[in-house]
């Protein structure tokens, strides 16, 4: 890499910088690799910098954090078009853009699929349930006896949602600090 300001490219050096996010009210200071000139000028290396984003999306989602700027942070740090999200969740793409700009409330079970996402995208382990939410359930019921449907009550894709949510909200946050 050449230097724009004093056309060297023997003087750079890789370095570490620190890069200011801010999502909603969040502020983040993350680290982010850089190569520096002698001339003093700062190269931040973008990839860095998008793997920072996702840290601080896994970081939000972690702790319970989501609003419309917080949704959009995310679904952008994962490289996904608002389309492309509509088309994982099963919404249409203006459904994404009312979330995103505030024009209708995200529903809590969108918000725990972006933050499963997320989390999963930065290693967190968490099991994939986009496939399982979009594939129709087949029951094929013979004789159904009333005592067994008592004893065991359904569970709804939303609370299998909030269930894992709320484990991989109980584990270590992912390298990042909010301040």
């Amino acid at each position: 890499m050449k230097c724009p300001i004093c056309d060297s490219e023997k003087n750079l050096t890789r370095t570490t910088d620190y890069a200011p996010i801010r999502v909603g009210n969040h502020q983040f200071t993350v680290e982010v690799d850089a190569d520096t000139c002698e001339c003093g000028e700062v190269f931040v290396d973008a990839a860095s910098v998008v793997a920072a984003e996702k840290r601080v999306a896994a970081h939000l989602a972690k702790h319970g954090h989501m609003d419309q700027e917080i949704f959009k942070f995310t679904r952008k740090s994962l490289g996904l078009t608002a389309g492309a999200l509509a088309d994982k969740m099963g919404v249409s793409e203006t459904t994404i853009s009312r979330w995103e700009n505030d024009k209708s409330e995200i529903p809590r079970s969108a918000a725990a699929v972006l933050s499963l996402m997320v989390l999963q995208d930065e290693a967190i382990p968490v099991i994939d349930i986009l496939d399982f939410l979009k594939k129709p359930v087949k029951i094929k019921v013979t004789k159904l006896k009333r005592a067994r449907t008592e004893a065991r009550p359904k569970k709804t894709t939303l609370a299998m949602a909030q269930e894992l949510t709320a484990q991989i909200l109980s584990e270590e946050a992912a390298g990042v600090e909010e301040g």
